[in-house]
C-alpha cells in the first residue's frame, strides 16, 4: 500500500524513485554486511518481528519496503528489515516497494539511518556521530560525510581523533577509559608513538592536571628532535610534584582532590537568585509564597554547608 508520507520523504531529499506493487521476496539479498550496515550495533528485535507477523495474521498493511539496485544489481534493503523478516516467516511471495533509483551509497547510508524520522523517531546526535564515524571506517570523507548527516565538522573531527587516540591508547596498553576526554585529545597530538606511550604513562601515574598535561605536550611537539623530546619528558618526571604523587600512588593513597572552590559561584549565585527572586518586605508575600521562599532559602543553605564541609575536607587532606 502506498503511504504518502515515505513519498513526500524521499521527494524533499531529492531521492528519485518508483513504486513496485509486486517484488519477488526472495529476490532480496539479506547478508550479514546488509543487516550491519543497517542496524550498527542494533540486533534485529525478534520480539518486533513476531508483533508484525501477528498483525499481518489479522489483516494488517504496512508501508512499502525502500529497496535499491547495488552495483553489481542486486536488490538490497534500505528500509524495512523488520517487516521483510515478519513477511519472510509468513511465508509471503510478493511485497510492494519504493525503488530508489540511486547507487550513491553515501546517499544509501545516509537514508538508512534517517528514514525513522518519518514515524517520528528521531535520530539523536550521538547516534548521527556514531553513523559518521562508520561511515568515515569504510572509506567516506569526513568533510563529505559532515555535510551529508548535517553535522558540525569541527565536532565530528574532534570525536574522530578521540576514537583514533583511544585506539593508539589501546594499542599500547592503555584503558582509554582512565584519561578524560581533554587528556585524550591532549596526548593525542603527540605523534611519534615512543614519546605518546611515555607521556601517557606519566600522566596516568603522576596524575598531571589537564593544564600541566597541555604544557608538557606542547614542549614535546615543539623539541627539536626526539632525544630532546623525551628529555622535556624525563624532566617533567622529575619533578618533585609529580614525584611525590607517583609516591602516593604506590602507597594507595589518592591525590589531593580538585579544589571545591570552583563550586562556591554556583552555591553563592543559587542563594542569591533566591534573595531576589521576591521583594523580601513581607508583608506584601502571601503565606504560599513565604514558604516556597523559606523552603528555596533552606536548600541554599545546605548547598552551602555542603561547601563548608568539601573546603574543610579539601585543607585536610591537602595538608596531609
Amino acid at each position: 500500500m502506498r503511504e504518502q508520507r515515505y513519498e513526500n520523504w524521499l521527494d524533499q531529499r531529492g531521492v528519485k524513485w518508483e513504486y513496485d506493487p509486486a517484488v519477488v521476496i526472495a529476490d532480496i539479498v539479506i547478508d550479514d554486511e546488509t543487516r550491519m550496515n543497517i542496524r550498527l550495533t542494533t540486533a534485529l528485535d525478534e520480539e518486533k518481528v513476531l508483533t508484525y507477523m501477528i498483525s499481518l495474521e489479522n489483516g494488517a498493511e504496512f508501508p512499502p519496503l525502500m529497496l535499491f539496485r547495488d552495483a553489481g544489481g542486486d536488490l538490497r534493503v534500505v528500509n524495512g528489515l523488520h517487516r521483510l523478516a515478519a513477511y519472510d516467516q509468513s511465508e509471503r511471495k510478493e511485497t510492494d516497494a519504493y525503488m530508489l533509483q540511486t547507487r550513491d551509497l553515501l546517499v544509501i547510508d545516509t537514508l538508512r539511518r534517517s528514514v525513522n524520522t518519518i514515524e517520528g523517531l528521531a535520530s539523536s546526535r550521538e547516534a548521527s556521530i556514531l553513523h559518521a564515524l562508520h561511515l568515515i571506517e569504510h572509506g567516506y570523507q569526513a568533510t563529505d560525510v559532515a555535510r551529508q548527516l548535517s553535522l558540525p565538522y569541527t565536532m565530528l573531527k574532534r570525536r574522530l581523533e578521540l576514537k583514533v587516540t583511544g585506539e593508539r591508547l589501546a594499542e599500547a596498553g592503555f584503558k582509554p577509559g582512565d584519561f578524560g576526554r581533554e587528556s585524550v585529545m591532549t596526548i593525542g597530538r603527540i605523534s611519534r608513538q615512543a614519546q605518546f606511550k611515555r607521556v601517557a604513562q606519566l600522566a596516568l601515574d603522576s596524575r598531571l592536571s589537564s593544564d600541566d598535561l597541555k604544557r608538557l605536550a606542547a614542549e614535546v611537539r615543539e623539541a627539536p628532535d626526539d632525544e630532546a623530546a623525551m628529555n622535556v619528558i624525563e624532566t617533567w618526571a622529575e619533578k618533585p610534584e609529580l614525584v611525590q604523587a607517583r609516591e602516593r600512588g604506590q602507597k594507595g593513597m589518592s591525590r589531593p582532590p580538585s579544589s571545591p572552590l570552583r563550586n562556591i559561584g554556583t552555591y553563592m549565585d543559587r542563594a542569591k537568585r533566591i534573595m531576589e527572586t521576591k521583594d523580601l518586605r513581607l508583608g506584601l508575600l502571601t503565606p504560599e509564597e513565604l514558604e516556597s521562599l523559606a523552603l528555596r532559602a533552606e536548600e541554599s543553605a545546605k548547598l552551602l554547608s555542603k561547601l563548608a564541609k568539601e573546603l574543610r575536607r579539601y585543607a585536610r587532606r591537602a595538608a596531609a
